[in-house]
């Protein structure tokens, strides 16, 4: 008998293409790493975005206290309190040079870390006079001022 065209058995399974179960547990442990990756740099940024609302906060408090601060009489010398969100501020006033009084406001963050807003006026100023002159530098003598 004479074969016409026809394949002859070789004996083998006949090969599958298409991906073998090595090759895809390969490509899910190289997809698992990316995806880690991925979250663990989602995370740090949700702590950066996190720790910037509190420093707003802080500044932003700092700032409005400093305002009632300036406007208040000297009798309130030191105060503190504790704001919204476990901010706990505090205020102090003190003589700084004659004439002048040193303002310090202070806030802590909640998770670590304070701001402090310092702020040098003349005593008994009017906050609607316009800010304290800027303290010269030291070393200066009293010959250089205008």
């Amino acid at each position: 008998m004479i074969a016409t065209g026809g394949t002859r058995p070789t004996g083998r399974a006949p090969r599958r293409s298409g991906l073998v179960l090595l090759e895809v547990m390969v490509a899910l442990v190289i997809l698992g790493v990316a995806a880690a990756g991925y979250l663990a740099l989602l995370q740090g940024s949700h702590r950066l975005v996190t720790r910037s609302r509190e420093w707003s906060a802080a500044v932003r408090y700092a700032a409005d206290e400093m305002e009632r601060a300036k406007r208040s009489p000297p009798e309130w010398a030191r105060r503190a309190d504790t704001l919204l969100g476990g901010f706990p501020r505090e205020v102090a006033r003190q003589p700084w040079r004659t004439g002048l009084t040193l303002i310090t406001v202070t806030v802590a963050l909640p998770t670590g870390g304070h701001f402090v807003l310092r702020r040098v006026m003349a005593t008994g100023q009017d906050s609607s006079a316009g800010p304290a002159p800027a303290p010269r530098e030291r070393g200066g003598s009293d010959a250089d001022a205008p």
